[in-house]
């Protein structure tokens, strides 16, 4: 009986023993995987970029990806951190480094 229970309590203490510093390491590792994913999501806040410098640029009620979306002569929307500016477009410049300015000249 008491022999019995001895080893129960000794048993008891060891798994004690083992679990708790398991049980840290896991919640270690589920505390780095959440800042990680913290920090992914807050790196794809678009008002995160917009703290950072950058502006989300709109025409027509559209966020602009491409400069040959909108026509030289244009009033677009920049969005920054602490407000939004109205800017018209004078030239649009391509990838292939074509500029077309207002009135359809043609520098390239």
């Amino acid at each position: 009986g008491s022999l019995q229970r001895l080893f129960t309590y000794r048993e008891r203490d060891d798994a004690d023993g083992r679990l708790l510093p398991a049980a840290r390491a896991a919640l270690e590792r589920l505390a780095q995987r959440l800042a990680l994913t913290h920090a992914h999501l807050d790196g794809n806040n678009p008002e995160a970029i917009l703290q950072r410098g950058y502006a989300i640029v709109s025409y027509a009620g559209a966020s602009v990806r491409d400069p040959s979306a909108v026509p030289p002569g244009a009033v677009v929307e920049a969005r920054v951190a602490r407000g939004t500016l109205s800017a018209r477009v004078e030239a649009r410049t391509m990838d292939s480094r074509e500029t077309e300015t207002d009135g359809d000249q043609r520098i390239g």
